[in-house]
């Protein structure tokens, strides 16, 4: 993004390269919201300690009741999950 950025400067002026580099910027963070690594989490045999599943083969993948534990890692939904459950607890 950098390369990119100073390109824009030297070939179209400050401004414009200016704005591409805010262009960019927004489009990564939308790209990156947009499809966050998520991992379904399944614990460590006689432990209580929880991995992604496609890491470790010998996890127990289900739990008591058919439940999946997914966890989601981006900042951004991090941030909204967290503003939902204050609202949930609110209301």
């Amino acid at each position: 993004m950098a390369l990119i950025t100073i390109a824009g400067v030297l070939g179209l002026g400050m401004l414009v390269g200016i704005l591409i580099a805010i262009g960019l910027s927004l489009l990564l963070v939308v790209l990156k919201a947009a499809s966050p690594h998520t991992a379904v989490l399944g614990r460590l045999p006689d432990t209580d300690t929880y991995r992604d599943q496609l890491d470790i083969a010998e996890i127990e993948s289900r739990f008591g009741g058919g439940t999946v534990y997914l966890q989601v890692d981006d900042a951004v939904t991090a941030a909204l999950s967290r503003a939902d459950e204050q609202q949930t607890e609110s209301e």
